[in-house]
């Protein structure tokens, strides 16, 4: 039960043992981690075809039942099956078949689906609740549909579909209630459409058609229909007002970095608002908002350090846009530094002859050294022997280099008092 309410899924399946009201072993309404149906609905699991195994729980004619619960959530709950005796084969619906297929599968499966355990297999008491006609891959149908009759010909006009369509298909029937026949060949892409032969009791239906693709195979999934009569409705093109918008955030003149700022816009409109783009120097910023409020998270990162302009495009059902004034940012993003290693290229051959003749001979330790003020010459202070240079043991090609060491043995250090001292040998 928190995993269903914390998530979104398309399937649920939950089994234990239980009653009417509930489930062993699924929930937190008491020490057992029970569930129930008070639970069920408070906690608004999102399981849209939920399956339930159980004894009780497909007594559905009772008042209180674990599987009329599931169908009362405030949001995901669409059908509820009794499932495991018989098991359901449900992967039909991954090809645009529907909830109530299934079912007829199950309940008829009289051989073509069998597994380890096949007990109750072709009975009828798997009990669906919900709408059977529903299906896994939901398409946008058209925005809106209007029309105008002249003579026998009547001109069809809709605004686009929200989803990515191959086309629309456009049917017609002498009355609202049908048989329609479909008039196009294949999908148009086009938003208007002409017939020719229409009669004055003429309705008409516009489907979008959208390629599905999911692990079954590919097909072609239709919308719902939107409906026009003829001295309906007239042809879309009617509403001219356009939505309004404005940018919220981030603020005019504003400094941003980082990976998450936030854009946020304002719109509404007459009808009502479709969808809102921002963009930033007037190139689409990520994809259309389709949800209020209106609001997105931009990497300024990925942006050049330096001013820019970020603005909104708003549009309404009919079509209609109008873009945000553009407020001035600049992007102002630290580079992180670089590390540069250098590595030191051991000596070879003679060369690491020469180093090893040349190297210093540290081994001798000088027995004394008194360290010397200048400030005051007859004070003076004693300090533990320490390694000295015997220049006289080593032979220098040029006096450049003897010159070196002595410079170093008697340059002048700072004391801890702060005057300055003379090393000197004894």
């Amino acid at each position: 039960m928190p995993a269903l309410a914390a998530g979104n899924y398309l399937f649920a399946y939950g089994c234990g043992a239980g009653s009417y009201l509930t489930i062993a072993g699924l929930g937190n309404f008491d020490a057992s981690h029970n569930t129930n149906t008070v639970e069920v609905v408070t906690n608004n699991v999102h399981g849209v075809f939920n399956m339930v195994f159980g004894s009780w729980h497909g007594d559905w004619d009772h008042e209180d039942n674990v599987m009329r619960s599931l169908l009362c959530t405030p949001t995901n709950g669409l059908t509820a099956a009794w499932s495991g005796r018989p098991h359901w084969f449900m992967h039909p619906m991954a090809l645009g078949e529907t909830i109530g297929y299934t079912a007829r599968l199950a309940q008829n499966n009289t051989g073509n689906y069998l597994n380890q355990i096949d007990s109750s297999r072709n009975l009828i008491h798997v009990a669906l609740m919900g709408d059977p006609t529903l299906r896994l891959h939901v398409v946008a149908p058209p925005g809106t549909l209007g029309g105008a009759l002249v003579g026998n010909t009547a001109t069809l006009t809709w605004t686009p579909a929200l989803d990515t369509i191959v086309g629309y298909h456009v049917y017609r029937a002498t009355s609202a209630n049908g048989p329609f026949t479909r008039l196009t060949s294949a999908p148009q892409l086009a938003t208007v459409f002409v017939d020719s032969s229409a009669a004055s009791s003429s309705t008409y239906m516009v489907r979008a058609v959208k390629l599905e693709s999911s692990s079954s195979g590919t097909y072609y999934n239709a919308s719902q229909g939107m409906f026009w009569t003829v001295g309906g409705a007239p042809a879309q093109g009617t509403d001219t007002t356009a939505p309004t918008v404005s940018v919220s955030a981030p603020v005019n003149g504003a400094t941003v970095s980082g990976s998450s700022v936030t854009v946020s816009a304002t719109a509404a409109d007459n009808v009502g608002v479709v969808g809102v783009q921002f963009k930033l120097d007037g190139v689409n910023l990520g994809s259309e908002d389709l949800v209020a409020p209106f609001s997105m998270t931009w990497d300024s990162t990925s942006a050049a350090n330096g001013p820019h302009t970020i603005s909104a495009v708003a549009r309404d059902l009919a079509g209609n846009q109008t873009t945000a004034t553009a407020l001035n940012v600049t992007v102002s993003n630290t580079a992180a530094n670089s590390a540069v290693v250098v590595r030191r290229r051991a000596p070879r051959g003679r060369e690491r002859q020469r180093h090893r003749r040349r190297r210093l001979d540290l081994d001798h330790v000088e027995p004394r050294a008194v360290l010397r003020h200048e400030g005051s010459p007859d004070q003076h202070r004693e300090r533990p022997p320490r390694r000295v240079v015997q220049l006289g043991q080593h032979r220098f090609r040029d006096r450049d280099r003897r010159q070196d060491i002595h410079l170093r043995l008697h340059r002048p250090c700072e004391s801890a008092d702060g005057n300055h001292a003379q090393l000197q040998r004894q």
